[in-house]
């Protein structure tokens, strides 16, 4: 039962569904349904709470440990893997949406025209970020020497990082590239 009215804010509407499905979840804590919405009311506060990045945070993880039981309650339930797959492609844990979109597909192949969009999504997004990881990590590494003022070390590092940087952009295709990447990049 959403408790939602036209004149409400929409922070508040999700924060009270979120409530009504905890209370859901109390009386029937071997539904997999009760988590799962409990989980999408998280993710859609977590969208209106953006200003408040700790909140945010919280919810998320929250609704990770939500989709996650559901599954645990009923594996078959392919809607959980689509929602956990949708939260960890917006938390950047492509290779984990990957799993759950790739899950949700064989447990209920009618979802492929909403899944599949998604999915290529991820599998593009997950390769590209194996390869450029390691270039990332130089260039962060290289704002802590920066920091403690180790400029050579920085500067071989970020050297390093753009060495890995253009290694991984031979690594992928140009549509995965340009698919995760803007342009500028």
């Amino acid at each position: 039962r959403w408790r939602h009215r036209k004149d409400q804010d929409p922070s508040e509407a999700y924060r009270l569904a979120h409530e009504d499905f905890g209370q859901a979840i109390q009386v029937n804590p071997h539904s997999p349904e009760g988590w799962v919405n409990r989980a999408e009311t998280a993710m859609g506060w977590a969208d209106w709470r953006s200003d408040r990045k700790q909140d945010v945070g919280e919810l998320l993880d929250r609704a990770a440990l939500d989709l996650t039981e559901a599954v645990k309650l009923h594996p078959g339930h392919a809607d959980a893997y689509v929602q956990r797959g949708i939260l960890y492609h917006a938390t950047r844990r492509f290779a984990e949406a990957v799993a759950d979109y790739e899950k949700a597909l064989a447990l209920q192949p009618a979802l492929r025209e909403q899944v599949e969009p998604r999915l290529g999504d991820a599998r593009a997004r997950a390769r590209v970020m194996a390869v450029l990881g390691p270039a990332l990590a130089d260039l962060e590494a290289s704002d802590e020497d920066v920091s403690a003022g180790r400029y050579a070390d920085a500067r071989r590092r970020i050297e390093e990082g753009l060495r890995l940087a253009e290694e991984a952009r031979a690594a992928v295709s140009a549509e995965e590239w340009n698919r995760v990447l803007p342009a500028k990049y």
